[in-house]
Order: structure tokens, then C-alpha cells, then sequence
């Protein structure tokens, strides 16, 4: 029989079944570990959940990679590229690019009445493009690109429909400039759908068949301005763009999605260091209380102590039965936290319960994301941190005198 872990036992059963002296500080012990793990959960699930948001509106904006022609050109006038479709077919046969796709951008101006915008029309290649815009329609739908002719259909961004009053459905008037002659011309389109992404570039950007894009640049029918290319994990992102410039042609440049948008991904990445500074105050205050209450529950035991010496026991013995009752009291906790925690991540990612300001966090809400694995850890260092910590105090009983413990009162 494992005498201390019978011992320990014994004293978990006494506290449970009678109040003692310690009983308050037990559970203020319990709560904190349980509050410490609550919150860590929701720091993490919240934070991994907000980048991952963000992360995923600029991927459907612009792809994990593009690939485009080496331009000194800073506007959003790109020149064309006209890629082999060997080149293409080879990228599209790797596993690791799930999705290639054609896209080029025209400069405009939205005009209606005396309101206007300046816009940036986004041409896309078929009706597989769409799939990554599709989550973000807030209404309407995508348009129809299987027609022999460039659909005139384009799906714009919620902001720009309310500050425009637009509904689906309605003719929107964009006015492009010539490059020749600089002269304008006006092209009429139809609203299709609306989308709503939340982002710094949410209201500039139209979605429209890449055919337009390809008669306004007067571009051949095998010219475009961007290949993008979406890839099978986030965290393959910066080997990915270096694959692809490695296998790209020489006059071919591959930016990827953080390097297109730096100002936002710098801001998420904080996110991670913020994150990190909580997990570390956390886990110093559940420390401290289980130190105190360790502490309280050898003082409350001394001649139990006292006694143990008394036949023999040794140190390490009697140390082993505190530091397996302070394990239950962190694995109650651990319990606790995990059921209230992921309770609170479940209830906020169905119903959404927690709102945000969009104009700040780019999202309406609090998303969450967090998975088994993250959530194991989690507990796992926890309960070694607590542990680690609990062992300097237990050599407190090293300093308990049998005579003097007995005495104790």
C-alpha cells in the first residue's frame, strides 16, 4: 500500500466531511486555480481567434501568395502577366496549393448623385474563385461568371452600400480613367450581393468578373495582373512564398498575405505577446495561493507530522502526502476551470454573445479558437508549474521537530 498516498487521501475525506481551519483558504485555493484557468482559456481561444478572423478576411482578399510582375508602380494599376498554363497546371498538380487562381484590379470612382467613392473593381476567374468571398456575403450572391460574356454583375462591400444607399439589385455607376488620352468612361453594373468583412480595405474593393478588368486594361484574354495562390496551412506561409519565387519565372515577384498587408499582421502578432505576459501572471497568483495553502495545511497538521516522525517516517514520505493532497486540490480546480471555460467559449462562438467594435478589431464579436491540443497543454503546464512550485515549501516539514510537533497546538 502506498502509505502517504493512503494518509493524504484520509485528510481529503476529514475536509470534505467537516470544516476545519483551512477550509476557507482550500477554497480560495480551488477558485483561484479554477478562475486562473477560466481566464486562460479565454485569453487564448479569444486572442488565437481574433488573428485567425482577421487572417482569413485579408487570405480572401488577396490570396496566402501572389504572384505578380516585378513594377516599380506603387498604384493599384498593375501590369499584366501571362503565365504558361504549364506553369499553372504544375502548381495546381502540388498538394500543398489547394487553389490557383487569376485576378487583376481597375482604379475607380463610384458615383451616385452627388456621393462618391474611390474603388478598387477586383476581377475574378471563374465560379471556383468565389468560394473564398462567399462566407462574407451578407446578402444577395455571387455573380453568375459561366456566360460566354463578361457578366456585369459585381458584388460590393456593405459599407459602401450604406454610404451609398445601394441595395442588391441596383445599377452602380464606376468612372475609370484612360491611360492614353486620360479621358473617363463610365461602365454600369449591377449589384449582385453585398459583403461584409470589417477590415481597413472592406469598402474600397468590388468583385467582378476578371473579363471586365481584362477590356478595361485592354488586356488580352490570357493577360492578368495576379496569380494567387492559396495553400494548405497558415504556418507553411513564409516556405510557401519562398517555393514559389524559387519556381517562378525570373520577372515574377511572390508576396505573401503578411507582407501585402504588414500594418495588420504586426497588430495580431501582439496579440501572442499579450497572451504570453497573462498566462505568466496567472499562473504566478494560482502558484502563491496553492504555496498558502500547502503552508496552512502543514501548520494544521503538525502533530500529525510529529507523530509520522515519531515511528519512523521519513521527510520525503510526509512531504509526498501534502503534495498529493495540494494535487487534488489543482486537479479539482483544473476540472472546475475546463467546464466553465470551454462552457464560455462554446456559448460565445454559437450565439455571440460578446460584442466588438468593428471600426477597432475588424469583427462584431469576440471569435473563438482553440483546440484539444492547445487546452491539453495548457493543463499539463499548469499542473507542472503548480508542482514545481509546491516542492520548495514542502521542505518545510524537514524543520518540524517530532517533541516540539507533538506539543503543538
Amino acid at each position: 500500500m502506498n502509505f502517504p498516498f493512503f494518509i493524504s487521501k484520509r485528510i481529503i475525506r476529514e475536509r470534505l466531511s467537516k470544516d476545519s481551519i483551512s477550509k476557507p483558504i482550500i477554497t480560495v485555493s480551488i477558485s483561484s486555480i479554477a478562475i486562473g484557468i477560466v481566464v486562460m482559456i479565454i485569453a487564448i481561444a479569444s486572442g488565437y481567434g481574433l488573428q485567425k478572423e482577421i487572417r482569413n478576411k485579408m487570405i480572401a482578399i488577396s490570396g496566402h501568395v501572389q504572384l505578380s510582375r516585378y513594377d516599380l508602380n506603387e498604384s493599384y494599376d498593375f501590369s499584366p502577366i501571362s503565365l504558361s498554363d504549364s506553369f499553372i497546371f504544375e502548381l495546381k498538380k502540388k498538394p500543398e496549393f489547394i487553389h490557383v487562381q487569376k485576378s487583376g484590379y481597375k482604379t475607380g470612382i463610384a458615383k451616385n448623385g452627388i456621393d462618391f467613392s474611390g474603388v478598387i473593381l477586383k476581377g475574378m476567374e471563374g465560379p471556383d474563385s468565389w468560394q473564398f468571398i462567399e462566407p462574407f456575403l451578407s446578402e444577395g450572391v455571387v455573380p453568375n461568371l459561366k456566360g460566354k460574356k463578361p457578366s456585369k454583375e459585381v458584388v460590393i462591400s456593405s459599407t459602401l452600400a450604406r454610404q451609398m444607399n445601394y441595395e442588391v439589385g441596383d445599377k452602380i455607376n464606376l468612372y475609370f480613367i484612360n491611360e492614353g488620352n486620360g479621358n473617363s468612361r463610365v461602365k454600369k453594373y449591377t449589384i449582385s450581393g453585398l459583403y461584409e468583412m470589417g477590415v481597413d480595405t472592406d469598402k474600397m474593393f468590388i468583385f467582378c468578373d476578371l473579363r471586365q478588368i481584362q477590356n478595361l486594361n485592354n488586356w488580352k484574354d490570357n493577360e492578368y495582373a495576379f496569380l494567387e495562390v492559396y495553400i494548405d496551412d497558415y504556418k507553411n506561409l513564409d516556405a510557401r512564398t519562398v517555393e514559389l519565387a524559387e519556381i517562378s519565372p525570373f520577372y515574377i515577384q511572390s508576396k505573401s498575405v503578411k507582407e501585402l498587408y504588414p500594418d495588420i499582421f504586426l497588430w495580431t502578432e501582439m496579440f501572442d505577446t499579450n497572451i504570453y505576459i497573462l498566462l505568466v501572471i496567472i499562473s504566478m497568483v494560482a502558484s502563491i495561493n496553492m504555496i498558502s495553502a500547502l503552508l496552512i495545511t502543514i501548520l494544521e497538521r503538525t502533530q500529525m507530522v510529529g507523530v509520522l516522525k515519531s515511528i519512523g517516517q521519513d521527510d520525503w514520505g510526509i512531504r509526498k502526502i501534502f503534495i498529493y493532497n495540494a494535487f487534488y486540490l489543482i486537479l479539482r480546480g483544473l476540472f472546475w476551470g475546463n467546464i466553465i471555460g470551454i462552457g464560455i467559449c462554446l456559448i460565445q462562438y454559437h450565439w455571440h454573445i460578446i460584442p466588438l467594435d468593428p471600426s477597432t478589431y475588424y469583427v462584431s464579436y469576440v471569435p473563438v479558437s482553440i483546440g484539444i491540443l492547445e487546452i491539453l497543454l495548457l493543463n499539463i503546464g499548469t499542473l507542472l508549474v503548480c508542482a514545481f512550485i509546491l516542492i520548495g515549501p514542502s521542505y518545510f516539514i524537514k524543520y518540524i521537530h517530532p517533541i516540539k510537533a507533538l506539543k503543538f497546538e
